[in-house]
Parts: C-alpha cells; structure tokens; sequence
C-alpha cells in the first residue's frame, strides 16, 4: 500500500532520502534558532525515568545500581547503574522505523528491513534535532488548566494558540504542543488509565502545509486517546512518521516554559547513538 498521494513526502527529496522532514531544517534555520536565544534561560523537557512513571503503553523499568568497594586506604566507592527498559518509555523520540502499515516504511521502504537485530535504514543514530521550537499552550487558548482523556486538538486549537503567542510556525520548525495532562500524570500516573489528550489526523493537512519538522506533546503517543476512529486507533503516528517522514516526541513536560509565557526559542535534543536503534530517550532543552 502507497502513501495516500495527497498528503505524502514520499519522493519529494529523492527515492533514496532517510532524513523526511529534517530536510526542511536547513543550516539558516538553525542559525536563526540559536538568534532566539537571549536570556540564557534552559528549560530541560524530560519526565524523570522512574518506574512509577512508566508509560501505560510499554513494559515497565528496572534501575539497579552495583557498588563496588575497593579495597585499601582509600576506601574508595563506585556506583554504576543498570537500566533496562523500552526505547520507547518515558521522554523519547521515535525513528522513521518506528511504524509501519500496508508493508512499507516512509519513502515506500518495504518494513521488512526491521528486525530483531534492528533496522538497516532510518537508523534513530542519524537523527539529531537542533531547530526553532514552537510552543502551542492549547490548554491556556481553552481556558482550562488542561484538556482530558480523549480531547482531541483540532487545526483551529493550534491556530488559536499559535495566534494568542502571537508567534507563526516556519518549515522546519518543531511543533511542543501543551495540553496541560502532564501535570497530572506526574502527580497520579494512574490516570492514564482512562487515556488522555492529543492531536488528531485533522492535523495532518495543518502539520505538512507549514513544514512542521517534529511535533512534541506532553502524552504517551502524542496523539489522543481514546482515539478519535475507533477504526484507526493510531492513525496520526502512522501517517506523521510513515508518510510524511516526520518526527515524534512524546511525554514532554512543558509546564515551566508555559508558566512563563515561552513561545518560542532553540530547541535541541539528540538520541542515543544506538546503532539500529528504531527510538530513542531524550532530554530535550528549550533555550531561551
């Protein structure tokens, strides 16, 4: 099954292209970013990786810690820590391997090149995001301290946003988009039993028309659950990362630079170079 041939990057930076919509942040773009910064103020956007937050959709965290005490009058210590968890759980970023539908990977790649060994291309160690970040506080444009389970943001929630920011989205910018749940996960991760906010396929069209590169939320899976077609539960991953090559970060936390009234500034975040790797976690940084 191809690309639905009216909202599709396949082709449009060469048959071979493994890069989709980083294509659109060109080295201008990353300078006028870094122009963003003035105050020197960091906002580090990343959920602590604790077992009690792990995301509802993975497998869970193990964390252990082995000390070794040398011998001698030193009595020297060493710590080191054991982690094994799913790529895919808490702050993270998903690789263009991620999804897969009708046998093909963006570009029309056939899915087949995944394995259990990893992927052969689109490779989550290619990918570093240095960009202007935008900041859509859709939870302040409602009037509401944040949205709920299943509240779908619509084209015209991120119009309003974007308009009360007084700030525009550019090609090759990164989309954060706020919907306030987050705070409460933090709190009481239980609540994502009952799902939670997120995007909606409708913003698809708004995404590609202006060259958003990668879209952040403060959710699970960025988009909302439950879903808005029961019959394509997961149709916004599916069509942002395998038809339009674009990227995803999910389970950001953006209430600091919300309270402060960021809307834009340098947006920088780079994954573990595993080589193969289909995602990432990430500390993402907002500069400002």
């Amino acid at each position: 099954m191809g690309a639905q041939e009216d909202l599709s990057h396949w082709g449009r930076w060469g048959a071979d292209d493994e890069r989709g919509t980083l294509n659109l942040v060109t080295p201008q773009a990353i300078v006028d970013a870094c122009g963003l910064v003035r105050r020197g103020t960091v906002y580090p956007l990343a959920i602590p990786m604790e077992p009690r937050l792990s995301s509802p959709l993975r497998d869970g965290m193990i964390h252990g810690v082995t000390v070794r005490h040398d011998p001698g009058p030193a009595r020297r210590q060493v710590a080191i820590d054991i982690l094994a968890l799913d790529s895919h759980n808490f702050t993270h970023v998903d690789s263009l391997a991620h999804v897969a539908y009708g046998g093909c990977l963006y570009n029309g790649v056939p899915c087949d090149i995944v394995g259990s060994r990893g992927t052969s291309r689109f490779a989550i160690d290619r990918v570093t995001l240095v960009a202007r970040g935008v900041l859509a506080d859709v939870a302040r444009a409602r009037g509401l301290t944040r949205l709920e389970a299943g509240d779908v943001v619509e084209p015209e929630d991120l119009d309003r946003a974007l308009l009360q920011a007084r700030v525009e989205v550019r090609p090759g910018d990164v989309l954060l988009v706020r919907t306030g749940w987050i705070a409460q996960y933090l709190e009481r991760p239980d609540s994502a039993r009952g799902g939670w906010p997120g995007l909606g396929a409708r913003a698809l069209r708004w995404l590609a028309d202006r060259g958003v590169c990668a879209v952040g939320a403060d959710n699970p899976a960025v988009e909302a659950r439950p879903p808005d077609r029961a019959d394509r539960p997961a149709e916004f991953h599916d069509r942002f990362l395998r038809d339009l090559g674009g990227y995803l970060l999910e389970f950001l936390d953006l209430e600091q630079p919300a309270r402060d009234g960021v809307a834009e500034g340098l947006f920088v975040t780079a994954p573990l170079r595993i080589a193969g790797g289909v995602g990432s976690p990430v500390t993402p940084l907002l500069i400002v």
